[in-house]
């Protein structure tokens, strides 16, 4: 059997044709589909591409629109047609979705009622040449645009209308015949899809995996999980089904493991979704969910207040359970002593027959599993201490994406670890030269792997310097213990990374701030899994030198001019040149603290110059106001660079950690803060003395 998406599906069907696969919430209540019904709609979705639309082999396809069955069948049809499925964010913005489209010379954009605006806003020479698939069962939305000529009523066509047309091409021999042809000539190394990732905007790169890369990484799981049988292993797919950690291990492991698989409630939109997990985590009660860090932390926050809200006798009786289970765990792999055990026998014994039953009726998993971004230990150890059990992973889109994970099977579990390396993947973590790191040294993480990507679409340059000899370059930092477990240090890449996992590469922002403003001469942007971006900023002292002399001349000038002299000379003093002041007046009288400027307004100056490049015609509405920094902190020195003069942002970000973090605290969240006038008033301090001894 070939490695593809299509024979994943088949061996679903083989496997029970009328199991329930897919689920979605509508007014009578949730909706399921079977692999076998799943299967029909997409070949019916196949041929209607190649018999109404024309669509030949590898066409690209996206697909802007919320999880949902459709979703699925849709990407399944595609990929039924050996076309590519180009699966795209609900968050980009207009000109994003634009880029992505046009740089995959996509021919068709899916969409539902929640993207369908955006659609509608792309350049409409784009548009035009743009075929639409509405795969929403609500029509209202997409027939008031045509009503209004918004869009083009002769490029839409619908989701059902595709169905049926395609079932009635598939009743007829030939037709059915090509379809099945057509399935069969589907190779492992067909690309499957096209993701954007981590790109920028001006230079996202789109990450090419094939039918091989999904088969060979779904097979990983079953090494390190004993999953339940069909009827027990419910998932609730909260996160958004483009995201990689999702696609591949939502959708196409919940289809090798013969999951049934349940999608967020969307029918109230965005806002919607994040109202109906709660409602939707009772009516499921699913086995497993995936979660990114700031879900699970809303959780552990909804659980603690909870808590608390019960009185201070059941909260001291909480934390002592949940503190004698943190301990008696420990790290999960090293079994605990005996004393470890018969100290907390009692309070654990409590929480696991009183306690904690009450919070798992509230979030009723049986399992989390944490991926496209990294956990706090801290939380991980919260839910193994209250028994629900959470594994982590680790990964890269350019890896299929799951590169690691720990698990319940062989002793492959350890806290604060994202697990050991799969079985069939090589991997190891290097130092700068190239060579091998020793167990606990910390380096990049690389490794080689038949689930590694084909390619950046369009960009060999890049591939060339991600993928070396057949090893993936991850960016990313971490170490091995002496037990094979791997732990994430930090990343090397200069990728910014939302609490839900979302990605955006800083440097087009960090040079607008750079090549806009007089006083930064190097910024840096942060965000690794935080509720907003920050920076670091290096001043221009040069340039601050001449803006503090201006400042202090001010400061004397008025000095000056409020002494009690006849209004004659004040008029005089007035148009004197500042040259001619300072031959004309001895200033030497004038006390450090009189010539002193004002450093918070000093500050507000540089927070407007800073953030000049959002008025700047360049860069104006250049990036998403999510990227852009809430607050900066100065610091005194330069950053450290490499040979070719590029900032070495690991040892940067390693330096500042205390800085960085200060930057997430209510003093530290906007720029006007203790630590920046602190700094400042240094840098001022040191800028004075300098012009005092030039007898300024």
């Amino acid at each position: 059997m070939k490695k593809t998406l299509i024979s994943l599906l088949q061996s679903a069907v083989d496997y029970s044709a009328d199991a329930f696969f897919l689920y979605k919430k509508t007014a009578e209540g949730w909706k399921g589909y079977t692999f076998k019904q799943i299967q029909e709609k997409a070949t019916a979705v196949s041929s209607f591409l190649r018999n109404t639309l024309g669509v030949q082999e590898h066409t690209k396809i996206a697909i802007l629109a919320e999880g949902s069955p459709e979703w699925a069948v849709t990407e399944l049809g595609v990929l039924y047609n050996r076309c590519i499925s180009v699966p795209l964010s609900l968050k980009l913005l207009i000109e994003e979705i634009q880029f992505r489209v046009e740089h995959s010379e996509s021919e068709i954009i899916a969409c539902s009622k929640l993207t369908i605006s955006k659609v509608k806003d792309i350049a409409k020479e784009t548009l035009d040449k743009l075929k639409i698939l509405y795969i929403d069962d609500d029509r209202s939305a997409i027939e008031s645009m045509i009503s209004n000529n918004d869009i083009t009523s002769e490029n839409v066509y619908y989701l059902d209308d595709a169905i049926r047309l395609g079932n009635d091409f598939l009743s007829q021999p030939q037709y059915a015949q090509i379809q099945q042809k057509i399935a069969l000539q589907v190779e492992e190394e067909d690309i499957a899809t096209i993701s954007y990732s981590s790109g920028t905007t001006g230079n996202p790169k789109g990450v090419m995996l094939t039918h091989k890369n999904y088969y060979l990484n779904t097979r990983y799981p079953q090494d390190y999980h004993v999953f339940p049988d069909h009827n027990e292993f419910k998932l609730l797919m909260i996160l958004p089904i483009d995201h990689a950690f999702a696609h591949t291990v939502g959708l196409y492991i919940g289809m090798r493991e013969k999951a049934q698989l349940y999608f967020l409630d969307s029918r109230g939109g965005p806002a919607g979704m994040i109202r109906a997990i709660p409602e939707n985590l009772q009516e499921v009660q699913p086995y497993m969910l995936m979660v990114v860090p700031a879900l699970a932390q809303n959780f552990m926050k909804k659980i603690l207040q909870n808590i608390a809200s019960q009185g201070k006798l059941t909260s001291a009786l909480f934390h002592w359970t949940l503190r004698a289970n943190i301990h008696h765990n420990g790290d999960l792999f090293h079994k605990p002593s005996l004393w470890t055990k018969l100290t907390t026998y009692v309070p654990r014994t409590l929480g696991a027959k009183i306690i904690f039953p009450k919070i798992h009726k509230a979030l009723p998993v049986k399992m989390l599993l944490g991926g496209g971004a990294l956990v706090d230990r801290k939380l991980q150890e919260f839910f193994w201490g209250i028994n629900i059990p959470f594994y982590l992973g680790y990964g890269m889109t350019e890896a299929s994406p799951v590169i690691s994970v720990t698990g319940a099977k062989d002793e492959s579990m350890k806290i604060g670890s994202v697990g050991r390396f799969f079985k069939d993947i090589e991997g190891k973590i290097i130092r700068e030269d190239g060579s091998t790191c020793l167990p606990m040294e910390v380096g990049e993480i690389v490794m080689k792997s038949d689930t590694v990507m084909k390619g950046y679409y369009k960009n060999p340059e890049a591939t060339a310097q991600t993928v070396r000899n057949g090893w993936l370059h991850t960016g990313d930092r971490g170490y091995l213990d002496a037990d094979g477990f791997l732990f994430i240090a930090g990343r090397e890449k200069a990728l910014l990374i939302s609490k839900e996992g979302e990605k955006y590469s800083p440097e087009e922002i960090e040079e607008a701030i750079h090549s806009t403003s007089q006083f930064v001469s190097q910024a840096l942007l942060y965000c690794d899994h935080k509720p907003y971006t920050s920076a670091l900023f290096v001043l221009n002292e040069d340039a601050l030198k001449t803006r503090i002399k201006e400042m202090r001349e001010r400061s004397l000038l008025k000095l000056i001019t409020s002494i009690d002299i006849s209004d004659e000379l004040k008029e005089r003093f007035s148009k004197m040149k500042r040259s001619q002041i300072r031959a004309a007046f001895d200033f030497s009288t004038i006390s450090k603290q009189e010539k002193s400027i004002d450093i918070q307004q000093l500050l507000r100056e540089i927070i407007e110059d800073a953030f000049a490049f959002r008025k700047d015609s360049t860069f104006k509405d250049s990036f998403p106001k999510v990227w852009i920094p809430n607050t900066f902190a100065i610091v005194p020195e330069p950053f450290e660079i490499n040979s070719t003069m590029k900032v070495v942002r690991f040892k940067v970000l390693d330096q500042y950690k205390e800085t960085l973090e200060f930057m997430y605290t209510d003093n530290g969240s906007g720029p006007i803060n203790s630590h920046n006038i602190s700094i400042l008033t240094e840098i001022v301090h040191k800028i004075e003395t300098e012009l005092e001894q030039e007898g300024h």
